[in-house]
């Protein structure tokens, strides 16, 4: 068995101490190497570049767009307040003769505008504004329609007397193939661009045995007509409820149907 002695004195021959020299400038080289690099490490900057949070520019269209769409919504208020404002009113005229043809062409919401609020009426069958009201809802409800032929003009102070000729017709002479029939007129006083006086000059003369006869006589035949015409009348004048006017047009329809394709009665 080998003694410690000898292990030692063999360990020493295999690895020989190296040159002293030789290690001592290895470490001082070893040394000067750390030092540099911890010189280095502190000198070191560590420099990051900042997050960029900055956002890429909007584009213009977008950026007009809340104003576009504010603009559109202005256009369309304005418009609809127009709408609103002008609905129910009579269409502008700035001549005595162009509100006299409007007020017979038109429908009975343009003539009733038309009209001054204490206007004087004559006329065969009513004599008040609001019964005159009534009266153009019959009209409606039997299909009137007249159409101006001619109209003057007089002025008598500040304001203007027209006069103005019309042919008419109905639901019923249409379908009698009658008509339109000529021979009235109407006369008017306008003042502040309203009627102040109207009167129809109504001429019977053609249309009642061609049509209006022809109409009650079928009307009477099929119907009761106590709730629809005034019997006490001199004209024997149609009775201006609303539930006779409805009546009125319901039997008007019904007429006009039972003469399709088949002649007069």
């Amino acid at each position: 068995m080998i003694d410690v002695d000898a292990a030692v004195s063999a360990l020493r021959a295999a690895n020989p101490v190296p040159d002293p020299d030789s290690f001592q400038r290895f470490v001082v080289d070893g040394a000067a190497f750390l030092d540099a690099t911890t010189k280095r490490s502190m000198d070191m900057k560590t420099e990051l570049e900042p997050l960029t949070t900055e956002k890429a520019p909007t584009p213009l269209w977008r950026r007009a767009m809340p104003a576009l769409v504010v603009a559109v919504v202005m256009i369309l208020a304005a418009a609809a307040i127009i709408l609103l404002t002008r609905s129910g009113e009579p269409d502008v005229v700035d001549t005595p003769q162009g509100i006299a043809e409007l007020f017979i062409e038109g429908d009975a919401a343009t003539a009733g505008e038309l009209l001054a609020t204490d206007a004087v009426i004559d006329h065969s069958v009513v004599a008040t504004v609001e019964e005159y009201g009534a009266w153009l809802d019959w009209q409606a409800a039997i299909g009137i329609f007249e159409t101006v032929t001619a109209c003057s003009e007089t002025p008598i102070g500040l304001a203007v007397e027209v006069s103005c000729t019309y042919i008419f017709g109905n639901a019923w002479s249409d379908t009698l193939g009658v008509g339109p029939f000529t021979g009235s007129s109407y006369d008017f006083v306008i003042a502040d661009g309203r009627i102040q006086e109207m009167k129809n000059n109504f001429d019977p003369r053609e249309y009642g045995p061609q049509a209006n006869d022809v109409f009650r006589r079928w009307l009477r035949s099929n119907h009761e007509t106590t709730s629809m015409i005034d019997d006490a009348s001199a004209n024997q004048a149609p009775i201006l409820t609303a539930e006779s006017i409805a009546l009125w047009e319901q039997y008007t329809k019904e007429f006009v149907a039972s003469l399709a394709g088949s002649g007069t009665p």
